[in-house]
């Protein structure tokens, strides 16, 4: 976004995005409910041990811990995504972006109304840099 509507100061875009929770990993219900319905759901029908996967889930929770940088995380798990069919790439991230959408508008559903006020006008000059 172009900051000559925001001037020098990111506090009103850190307010923001700490509001949305742009920058925190899914709600933990929302994580188990992916790992216990969707990753063990479908292991289950494909006939894959539900303690074989709870080993590997539990491996790459382990490995991934070892490096701390969020950067670094996101290239391996991007790494990892490029192994499977572009299809199936395709349909992870389409439901990862229905679960992004869903959290955050259940985080703008908690803002109070000056916070509100403040993501239309982020969203209005966004628009507007986005033009020129």
């Amino acid at each position: 976004m172009n900051d000559q509507f925001l001037g020098e100061d990111s506090c009103f875009i850190d307010s923001m995005k700490s509001k949305l929770g742009i920058d925190d990993p899914f709600p933990q219900e929302l994580i188990d409910g992916i790992r216990d319905d969707v990753v063990l759901g479908v292991a289950k029908e494909k006939g894959v041990s539900k303690d074989k996967i709870e080993d590997i889930l539990s491996n790459i929770s382990i490995e991934m811990k070892r490096v701390p940088d969020l950067e670094v995380q996101g290239a391996i798990v991007t790494w990892i995504l490029s192994q499977l069919p572009i299809s199936l790439q395709k349909l992870i991230i389409e439901q990862q972006k229905l679960a992004i959408k869903g959290v955050l508008l259940q985080n703008v559903d908690k803002m109070d109304d000056s916070a509100l006020s403040a993501l239309a006008m982020l969203v209005m000059m966004s628009k507007i840099s986005k033009n020129e």
